[in-house]
């Protein structure tokens, strides 16, 4: 490949030249920027481009040959590839000219000692190396990482990140920035310090702990020296506050909901609709649940209410002010005051307890025989919730209270004392609650028996026949897995 500099003389450029090619440079160019100063840019940059699109030469790095309208870069990387010994360059004329004089002689002509001219003097190209940069936020000055990365979130005033490059000798001028920006085409600057606006955003949905960032890719690159990024995330600046009051008792009218979003006040509708069609998922399948075990063996007697609910929460993203991380800030309590409350009465038959003879008995000659379970109580279940620093959260929930149930029976006698009839037996319904994780409310929560076992006692005719009998006629079971056919989920109440 023949190649011609601005004073019209031509080189022979070889590929991975030989061990003879001793500087890969001519005489009498003593080195490579004083060779390569003999060349324009526009013919600079066209060498480079000639190896980029040459198969046989795949070790050119693709960021050279981005920036391959840079003077400076063309120019590095040539004196890169001419020290490494990848390329190297000679004079194909040199062996004319000199036969040419042997030639001369010999007919009796003078011959030419060298060339004509001196080649004019060149400057050395100035190169300098890449050793570091550094990104820094306007806030406290927090630096990315080792890895390359920084989170901020900008604020309203947006965030002027503060780039710093570290390089060794050349004129501070050739460090060459490249900002590539969300939905742009980015910006290039120049210089051993630079600057870039991270722009403030808002994020319009109810996913706030969960979002995608909007993200600043960095590059860096210089004569010298291997090209280093970096990527600042930016986070937006929502920040949330909920005030939330519901009794299912109570049309949702009268439910108290208070939604505020700084800045973004005119997407509280969106979250209230969101907020309660939750809840109402929540509450329906409960009724669903209590409406299939319970309706049918309370009927219509007794009283009951469940997820009498509160909850308050404020959050928002912030920047953890020891390191490159951002996290979400937020603090949020939960109250079901109460999770369930009931008093009423269910009625169950002594078949299984009571032997045939005796049974026929009461019930044929005597009167009617009545057991039942009685219920009453409440349980409640409330957490608390925070997260003050990236590592630093904590997570409370507990539940307390308890509906007790007591077994008794109803004798309706002929004659009073004809039989006696003693029924002991109690047991309780009980809440167990804890967080699954802290990041974020949440609760795993169940309704717990505790079983029921009976002791039936019996005198008849007179206390002339006695019977007793414990039975169990209910196990230890969890209640909800009961009613819902499966274990209870965690419910994560402003999603996740």
């Amino acid at each position: 490949m023949l190649i011609q500099n601005r004073l019209g003389t031509r080189f022979e450029l070889l590929l991975h030249p030989a061990a003879s090619v001793a500087s890969g440079v001519p005489v009498p160019y003593a080195s490579a920027e004083a060779f390569l100063s003999t060349f324009t840019s526009a013919q600079r940059a066209e060498m480079l481009r000639s190896l980029g699109s040459n198969a046989s030469f795949p070790s050119l790095d693709p960021v050279a040959l981005r920036n391959i309208h840079s003077d400076d870069v063309a120019s590095t990387v040539l004196v890169r590839l001419l020290r490494g010994r990848q390329i190297g360059f000679r004079a194909p004329i040199a062996a004319v000219q000199q036969a040419k004089a042997v030639n001369a002689g010999a007919r009796g002509e003078p011959a030419t000692k060298g060339p004509a001219t001196p080649p004019p003097a060149v400057k050395s190209a100035v190169v300098c190396e890449l050793i570091a940069i550094e990104a820094a936020c306007a806030h406290n000055g927090r630096k990315a990482n080792k890895s390359g990365l920084l989170e901020v979130v900008p604020g309203r005033s947006d965030d002027l990140i503060q780039l710093k490059s570290t390089i060794r000798g050349g004129c501070g001028e050739h460090p060459r920035w490249e900002v590539r920006e969300p939905l742009s085409s980015g910006v290039v600057k120049t210089g051993v310090n630079s600057t870039f606006v991270a722009k403030s955003w808002g994020f319009k949905a109810l996913g706030i702990f969960e979002v995608q960032p909007k993200s600043y890719h960095v590059s860096c690159t210089c004569c010298s020296g291997p090209t280093k990024q970096f990527e600042v995330r930016a986070y937006p600046i929502d920040e949330w506050e909920l005030a939330i009051a519901i009794d299912f008792q109570k049309p949702p009218t009268q439910w108290g909901v208070e939604v505020k979003i700084t800045p973004w006040e005119d997407s509280s509708l969106t979250l209230k609709t969101d907020v309660l069609r939750k809840f109402n998922e929540k509450s329906e399948r409960l009724r669903w649940a209590l409406d299939k075990v319970m309706v049918p063996l309370v009927g219509k007697q007794g009283d009951w209410e469940f997820l009498k609910t509160k909850l308050k929460f404020s959050g928002k993203w912030a920047e953890n002010e020891t390191d490159h991380r951002a996290f979400y800030k937020y603090s949020a309590s939960l109250e079901f005051d109460p999770l369930l409350k009931g008093n009423f009465l269910i009625p169950f038959g002594p078949t299984s307890a009571i032997p045939g003879w005796i049974k026929k008995w009461t019930t044929d000659y005597i009167g009617d025989l009545y057991l039942y379970l009685k219920f009453e109580g409440e349980v409640k279940l409330s957490g608390s919730w925070s997260r003050t620093t990236a590592d630093k959260s904590s997570a409370n929930v507990e539940g307390s209270g308890k509906i007790t149930v007591k077994a008794g029976g109803n004798l309706f006698l002929m004659q009073k004392s004809a039989l006696n009839l003693d029924v002991n037996g109690a047991t309780s319904i009980t809440a167990e609650a804890r967080a699954p994780v802290s990041r974020m409310p949440a609760v795993e929560y169940d309704l717990k028996w505790g079983g029921l076992e009976i002791e039936l006692t019996i005198e008849a005719a007179w206390g002339l026949v006695e019977y007793k009998r414990k039975w169990k006629p209910i196990d230890g079971f969890s209640l909800l897995e009961k009613m819902l056919g499966h274990k209870p989920e965690p419910w994560y109440p402003l999603g996740h």
